[in-house]
């Protein structure tokens, strides 16, 4: 079946929608140490979005919410922004990559394992680096915090990110199939 551009915009536009919706309204810290790293599954459209369309699609998906956020409610400004940007897009489009390889469970699954492992490796390199920039905190400081903070986050939020995107997307895609079919 051949979705029209017209609707894979409005459907992507709508799981970007509702990536700015969760990200807004649920935020829980899971680091008591690390107020500023809040958990979201903002995560969970955009890995859709990459298994439905692709991991270009779920790029656009992430760097849209990302800029939403950043110039609405975001307390991490531009360089925050970025971040989260890298960091969704790195999970989900790894993801959509691996998936669009193997289109099964199999490939879901090894897809959103290799998305997060990606996505943590990113998110040290770029918590090293920029971390310091934008929070203060010295370069040693956040050094200190790889192991103990950035990693278990990043591996603890990818890890339910990808859960619900697993228990999620099949009944997401047959209702985005269906609705492509009707009109």
């Amino acid at each position: 079946m051949q979705i029209s551009k017209t609707r894979k915009i409005v459907t992507l536009a709508m799981l970007t929608a509702i990536c700015y919706l969760l990200a807004l309204l649920i935020r829980i810290s899971i680091i008591p140490s690390a107020d500023f790293l809040d958990f979201s599954p903002s995560d969970v459209p955009v890995a859709i979005a990459a298994f439905l369309f692709g991991p270009l699609a779920s790029v656009l998906v992430a760097v849209a919410e990302a800029f939403l956020e950043g110039i609405t409610f975001s307390t991490t400004g531009l360089i925050g922004a970025v971040m989260n940007a890298v960091s969704t897009a790195s999970y989900a489009a790894v993801a959509g990559l691996v998936y669009q390889k193997q289109k099964n469970i199999r490939g879901a699954i090894t897809g959103l394992i290799v998305g997060t492992l990606l996505m943590t490796g990113m998110m040290l390199l770029w918590n090293y680096w920029l971390t310091p920039i934008y929070r203060g905190i010295p370069r040693d400081a956040v050094a200190s915090m790889l192991p103990t903070v950035f990693l278990p986050f990043n591996l603890i939020k990818g890890g339910i990110n990808s859960v619900l995107t697993f228990l999620v997307y099949k009944p997401v895609s047959r209702f985005v199939k269906q609705s492509h079919q009707t009109v």
